[in-house]
């Protein structure tokens, strides 16, 4: 068998779990973001709609 050696740096634990806590909050906030954006844009359409 051949060890196949990763060519990223280790990481310190408290590295790994900051990164996976941050990406989870970015993941987070993108989905709200979309979710805002479709709840509202059609009453914004409507809106206009009426100008």
């Amino acid at each position: 068998m051949f060890q196949i050696k990763c060519l990223m740096p280790k990481l310190e634990p408290k590295d790994v779990n900051w990164n996976m806590l941050e990406a989870a909050i970015s993941s987070l906030w993108n989905f709200l973001i979309c979710s805002f954006l479709l709840q509202v844009t059609p009453f914004i359409l409507k809106k206009l709609d009426n100008m």
